[in-house]
């Protein structure tokens, strides 16, 4: 089978996939929403009247009367119908009849034929603008239940509860949302919340001052809601979006797995500012994050030290918690599921649901000033039988624990709560971290786990390479020895000028090399990574340098099926070798190049995303 040229440029590096669906050995790339076209649409306007036809010319004013004049109709032969509200250029004033909040009744009704379903949209034209100063307390501004659904343009502010709600079922999951270019501010609650959805995309939207019902800890429970949150969702991407001066949690990846949080500017928010609690299948990458506000220096209620940057973790948080007896796989030592109950429409008792715990989190090319990294797990199961795999801190560069002298938090920390946490390959390659000394009274890294870890020796789990350390830390029974110290890194980053962070011939001390991971192909700023990379976020690129002619996308064609791979280069590349590197950076295969066509047996592999690498230049390509 040929492969299909599918080609995502990275300048010189292209993907090759020889089937639709990406899959990799530990790791899948979430799909993409599915939406389908809109075969019912009205407009509403705040001059707008509910006697109107629901034209351009004559729009309606509530959602909810688009919403009754919506048919329900079996358009796709899946019982589905899908309709947009267009929102005319505006300011609207909610009353709480006027909410803009989709019911069970409204999204969908029982027939003699089966379920019919109005899956609606929402869209602005213009600047449209919703608010929620009139409604009474803790009323959400915007709910939408629907599958194959949209929400653009909107900008939904000033409200006691949640902004945007798009609301499915943990238990049966709805499917296939975008939300792009929207703007949540000003609210009690979550500014953005997806609950139960399977393919899920939010994009260039902002997320400003929500959380504000736990605004200067008024809130004494330690538990508050986020910025932007998926909760028991799979397949999803946060791309290109400001989440920012949130009191809860910025950017909240909760019982979620398959997703990519990318190209975001996530500060100052409470507690964290990217949270993976219980996730799973996630990367984490091209990320600005920073705590600059010292209001937002902490966590849980005086408890000292900053909150973390990113903060990954097993945290047992359901309103109704249970345990699967069956599902312990390690006898007393680390559950890889844990579970949830959940009610829903279709189900008024309780029914539970499992989640995976912390496995498979690749956190790569993120700028990071103000606080580090915490792994953690805090009582994550009825049981405590906690489970962190597979976590790999790669190519990152952390600036700075600010703070008061009274800090005591290290940039990277690893802590288990109880002895019963199962942990293993957490990895720390080629990052970058500094901080003033002067300013944190604090080690670089901080660890603690109980006595008795069910695991064994837990320091044999975690593994420090190729990092360059302001000052690097002493740690009993952990190795640093092949990490290097600089003392003359710089402690601060400009978020407008990178310059002092940029490797160069003039900055030399940034020109550290670091190991070649064949899975980081680019940088912070998506520059193509060079066989001879160097550490932190950002690639070192010599102007001057002639060492390497590029690789045109028609100097080497590969093309494979499920038994073989084969490779045609150019013949400069005659007596090169050729290596097949898996997703996590293993040397799977390797091969002398003596002729032009080269063919690799790939049966004795398994299906994923693997890197071919030859001289300098690394080409990924997925095996199914």
């Amino acid at each position: 089978m040929k492969v299909f040229d599918m080609k995502k440029v990275f300048s010189t590096v292209f993907l090759f996939i020889c089937i639709q669906f990406t899959s990799i050995a530990q790791i899948q790339m979430p799909q993409n929403p599915v939406l389908f076209p809109i075969t019912q649409r009205l407009y509403i306007s705040p001059n707008g009247n509910d006697s109107a036809d629901g034209s351009a010319m004559f729009p309606k004013r509530t959602f909810n009367n688009a919403v009754a004049n919506f048919a329900f109709r079996d358009d796709d032969k899946f019982g589905n119908t899908y309709c947009e509200i267009v929102l005319l250029e505006g300011t609207y004033f909610l009353k709480n009849t006027e909410r803009m909040t989709q019911t069970v009744e409204q999204w969908r009704k029982s027939t003699p034929n089966g379920m019919l379903k109005k899956n609606v949209s929402l869209r602005g034209e213009g600047e449209v603008v919703i608010k929620g100063d009139s409604l009474p307390p803790k009323s959400i501004l915007v709910l939408l239940m629907g599958s194959g659904i949209s929400v653009k343009n909107l900008q939904i502010e000033n409200g006691t509860n949640s902004a945007l709600i798009i609301d499915g079922s943990e238990i049966t999951h709805h499917s296939d949302v975008v939300i792009d270019s929207v703007i949540t501010k000003n609210v009690s609650a979550f500014g953005i919340l997806v609950k139960g959805y399977d393919r899920v995309l939010v994009k260039n939207s902002t997320v400003q001052q929500t959380c504000k019902g736990n605004e200067f800890e008024v809130n004494n429970l330690c538990q508050w809601a986020s910025g932007l949150r998926t909760t028991s969702c799979t397949n999803v991407q946060i791309i290109g979006c400001t989440v920012e001066e949130n009191w809860g949690e910025g950017i909240n990846l909760s019982y979620t797995t398959t997703a990519v949080v990318k190209d975001n500017k996530v500060k100052d928010n409470y507690s964290a500012n990217i949270y993976l609690h219980s996730a799973s299948n996630t990367i984490v990458s091209h990320n600005r994050v920073e705590i600059e506000n010292p209001i937002f220096w902490r966590y849980c209620y005086g408890a000292k030290g900053t909150a973390a940057s990113i903060g990954i973790a097993n945290e047992l948080t359901c309103e109704n918690a249970c345990f699967f007896p069956t599902v312990n796989y390690n006898s007393s030592c680390g559950d890889k599921l844990h579970c949830c109950a959940y009610t829903d429409y279709d189900n008024p008792i309780l029914k539970h649901v499992g989640y995976k715990q912390i496995d498979s989190i690749y956190v790569n090319n993120n700028i990071i000033q103000g606080s580090g990294i915490s792994i953690w797990d805090a009582f994550s199961g009825l049981l405590n039988f906690g489970y962190i795999n597979n976590v790999f801190v790669e190519n990152n560069t952390f600036v700075g624990i600010e703070g008061t002298d009274s800090v005591k938090k290290g940039v990277i920390e690893f802590n288990l709560n109880t002895p019963f946490v199962y942990s293993n390959s957490i990895v720390f390659r080629n990052n970058i971290v500094s901080y003033d000394e002067n300013r944190a009274n604090s080690s670089t890294a901080r660890m603690y786990v109980p006595t008795g870890n069910c695991n064994g020796d837990w320091k044999n789990k975690l593994s420090f390479t190729s990092n360059l350390w302001k000052k690097t830390p002493s740690i009993d029974g952990i190795s640093f020895q092949l990490d290097k110290e600089e003392s003359l890194l710089p402690i601060t980053i400009d978020f407008t000028d990178y310059t002092a962070w940029t490797p160069t011939l003039s900055n030399i001390p940034l020109v550290s090399a670091g190991i070649s991971i064949p899975y980081i192909t680019d940088d912070f700023f998506h520059k193509p990574r060079k066989a001879s990379t160097n550490v932190g976020a950002i690639e070192f690129v010599n102007p001057t340098s002639t060492n390497e002619s590029p690789i045109h996308n028609d100097d080497v064609i590969l093309e494979c099926s499920k038994e073989v791979l084969s490779i045609k280069v150019p013949t400069t590349f005659i007596g090169k070798t050729a290596e097949i590197y898996s997703s996590i950076g293993t040397l799977v295969k390797k091969e002398l190049v003596t002729t032009q066509i080269l063919e690799l047996p790939m049966s004795d592999l398994p299906k994923g995303v693997y890197f071919l690498r030859i001289d300098e230049k690394s080409i990924p390509f997925i095996l199914w």
